[in-house]
């Protein structure tokens, strides 16, 4: 009886799952482990290079990444491949009866957003999909955030969002701060964008009002995959291991992110619409998921563009391979979290250095 419960329960997930794709135009799992293939290859990538930082990562296009994109990821050696999932997934749903619980909540986003803005009342899916965290995808807040001239408000949470996961994976910033005092203390978008006064998380253990008390690191430790169960927190030293995984997971998912075409647009303006290629040039502006057609159109198994990224020498920007695997030396190589951040500015999103 439990066996066949639980086919009926997958049947469910699955027909919620294609509804929510259809009415909110959003494809929500991509037929092939892209994100999965490209961390791999850039672990591969940083390991040939024997310690010295990853110069060009492009020959594993298109025939290893084709390949590798149809592995299976259970295996843990894929760690950090499966963490490149966390933006998608953020509180670990879709496994067993957990997709039932994903499709129910992704089909009440709408409301939930339109309810409220706040992460805490929103949810970390909803938020990121449809609210103000779509930067976790390399996207706009908002489809006043999705034009060229505001693009450098979403170039900006990105980069923060950089700077504090990679901090996380480092170390350089202590999973365990308190959620709510860390980001009042850092008053940027990026504080605005993840909490707010009165967050309903902020309980410090001992009011006894608060519903739980949030560190830095819960984002990243949730796991809801029960249909009826409250979530749960990893804990103590796992807990310290899961962070730093997840949070580099979640910085290489958004790097990737800002190489699909329905996610930000690199080079001139077209109207030609989305499709999966891969171009090395600087991002111009960023969408936003709300009312999007054909998203999926692009996040299938790209196309890789030689003529703007074939060549490390003279393309404006890496391909997001390479820039996966060299976010990995730096964090392996102890690098500083401005230094993961300036990379990002100049060699992901092509903008300009400071200073």
């Amino acid at each position: 009886m439990i066996g066949f419960a639980r086919t009926l329960a997958c049947i469910g997930a699955t027909w919620l799952l294609c509804w929510a794709s259809a009415t909110q135009a959003y494809k929500i799992a991509p037929s092939l482990a892209i994100h999965e293939a490209m961390t791999a290859l850039a672990e591969n990538c940083v390991e040939s290079y024997r310690g010295v930082e990853p110069y060009d990562c492009s020959a594993y296009y298109p025939d290893h990444l084709r390949y590798f994109a149809h592995l299976d990821y259970s295996n843990p050696v894929y760690n950090l491949s499966v963490a490149t999932r966390w933006p998608d997934d953020p509180q670990r749903m879709t496994r067993g009866l957990g997709y039932v619980r994903f499709g129910l909540v992704f089909l009440s986003c709408g409301s939930r957003i339109e309810r409220s803005a706040g992460v805490d009342d929103g949810g970390l899916l909803c938020s990121s999909h449809f609210g103000p965290l779509q930067f976790f995808h390399a996207m706009a807040a908002s489809p006043a955030m999705a034009t060229a001239k505001n693009a450098g408000e979403t170039a900006t949470l990105m980069l923060q969002w950089t700077a504090f996961t990679f901090g996380l994976a480092s170390g350089a910033i202590d999973h365990q701060r308190n959620y709510c005092a860390y980001f009042a203390e850092r008053n940027d978008a990026l504080a605005d964008a993840m909490w707010h006064e009165g967050f309903r998380f902020c309980g410090d253990g001992t009011d006894g009002q608060a519903p739980g008390k949030w560190t830095v690191g819960t984002p990243f430790l949730l796991r809801c995959a029960s249909l009826i169960s409250p979530c749960r927190e990893t804990l103590w030293d796992a807990g310290r291991r899961e962070v730093r995984v997840a949070a580099m997971g979640a910085l290489l998912h958004m790097v990737q992110d800002s190489y699909s075409q329905s996610h930000a647009m690199r080079g001139p303006v077209s109207d030609s619409g989305y499709e999966a290629r891969i171009v090395c040039e600087p991002v111009t502006r960023f969408y936003d998921f709300n009312g999007q057609d054909g998203h999926g159109d692009a996040d299938r198994l790209p196309v890789f563009d030689r003529d703007t990224c074939g060549n490390p020498e003279t393309r404006p920007v890496d391909d997001p391979i390479t820039a996966s695997a060299r976010l990995l030396w730096m964090l392996a190589e102890g690098q500083p979290t401005d230094r993961a951040a300036a990379y990002v500015r100049t060699r992901v999103l092509g903008m300009r250095p400071l200073g």
